[in-house]
């Protein structure tokens, strides 16, 4: 975990993670996998980059409590690369769609910038 202190009474700690999966055959986003993220409320910025070996094209989604995809990358890069500032804590998913993909392993490497006051 790295802090970095924005003001005197104010730091940012960021929290890293990694979720590995695999994602089998699929065509137009017909398969896709969710692994669950749990947004804190002093939570600023979620940073994911979804990364696969093999030649695939697989899209990225955040999507909310409720169903709704909140934030999402699908061009033709590899990494897809989601930068979002939350409004609200929860649990959401990060959800890896096969847009292309016979069977592919892939990587979701996150960061969570929380925000905290400090105590004098």
């Amino acid at each position: 975990m790295a802090t970095t202190f924005v003001a005197s009474d104010i730091r940012i700690e960021n929290v890293e993670s990694q979720v590995t999966g695999n994602i089998g055959p699929s065509a137009g986003n017909l398969q896709f996998n969710d692994h669950p993220l749990y947004v804190l409320a002093n939570t600023t910025l979620v940073s994911a980059v979804l990364s696969w070996g093999g030649v695939a094209d697989l899209d990225f989604d955040i999507v909310d409590a409720k169903g709704i995809v909140v934030a999402n990358s699908a061009s033709l890069d590899n990494p897809e690369v989601i930068n979002f500032r939350p409004t609200a804590a929860g649990t959401y998913q990060l959800r890896e769609n096969g847009y292309i993909s016979v069977s592919t392993d892939y990587t979701i490497d996150v960061n969570l910038s929380n925000m905290y006051a400090n105590e004098d």
